[in-house]
């Protein structure tokens, strides 16, 4: 359960985006009694980012040290918020929960080797078309309540049942951090993926790296989330994206589901990272439960 959050920093760590696409994500939350700081990377352009690497940097330095603020919702994904990661004098500053997905993974990534929590969730920008069941996951989490989901089966999980701390997110980004200080040791954790807009090709040259570099060897359980807007060649590839992911760890004696809702999607349930979670994956339901 997070302490009691009172105050919500917006910062975006990637892509411009402006306060007014981010009304509805404010509404809410003051709605919820939650007050909200706007940072300084909000409605700042630089080409396709957010200000300037320097910027957006200070603006999550400033986040992350500022006493008033119990949490930083990241507004917009893309891409650049690994392009800050360095610029960040992480020695200075206190855990506190870092919200979002997407190009976020590379954030949840490298503070989970600092031992810290993080949130997989909906961002300020997709905030407008989330469905109202990922809002409720995501004030459930704000307000201590139990996250517990029930999804469907699938021909590719592996039934089992494991309890252990869940971490991951976007394939492209965590293909994007490996063999940097960023990398993250999977070893007996749950493993999460989701991806859009990506060519099936490269979907295999992926799981292929991660597979060769022993990244999907020792997981407590790989959880499979949405590959939406996936795209083929003239000559296709001849697999779908849960066809390749399958095929990479079918070998695996892991237990594996797929087609949990979150990710690319207007349904994209809140999921703590780091925390100790149960999955539990059997003939007729799966089940997820965030362990408080």
């Amino acid at each position: 359960m997070p302490k009691t959050i009172k105050t919500i920093g917006i910062i975006a760590t990637a892509r411009a985006i402006d306060t007014e696409k981010l009304q509805n994500a404010i509404a809410d939350l003051e709605n919820w009694g939650i007050k909200v700081e706007i940072g300084k990377s909000i409605g700042k352009v630089s080409n396709q980012f957010a200000g300037t690497d320097a910027l957006r940097a200070e603006d999550l330095q400033a986040m992350l040290q500022n006493p008033q603020i119990d949490a930083i919702l990241c507004a917009k994904g893309g891409y650049g918020t690994a392009r800050i990661l360095d610029l960040i004098d992480w020695k200075s500053v206190q855990e506190k929960p870092i919200l979002g997905f997407s190009d976020i993974t590379a954030l949840h990534c490298h503070v989970h080797n600092l031992g810290w929590q993080s949130v997989h969730s909906v961002m300020g920008s997709t905030w407008k078309t989330a469905t109202p069941s990922t809002l409720r996951s995501i004030y459930n989490y704000f307000f201590g309540s139990e996250l517990s989901y029930e999804f469907s089966t699938h021909k590719f999980n592996k039934l089992g049942t494991v309890n252990a701390p869940i971490i991951g997110g976007n394939l492209s980004v965590i293909y994007s951090i490996v063999g940097s200080k960023s990398e993250v040791d999977f070893s007996g954790k749950i493993l999460f993926l989701e991806d859009l807009d990506e060519y099936l090709y490269h979907t295999d040259r992926m799981m292929l790296c991660l597979k060769r570099a022993g990244k999907l060897e020792n997981l407590a359980a790989l959880l499979v989330g949405s590959f939406s807007n996936m795209h083929d060649n003239a000559i296709p590839f001849g697999k779908t994206a849960y066809e390749i992911i399958f095929e990479h760890t079918k070998t695996y004696n892991y237990p594996k589901a797929y087609g949990f809702p979150c990710g690319h999607t207007n349904e994209n349930l809140t999921l703590p990272f780091g925390k100790n979670t149960t999955l539990t994956i059997q003939e007729k339901m799966c089940q997820l439960t965030i362990n408080n």
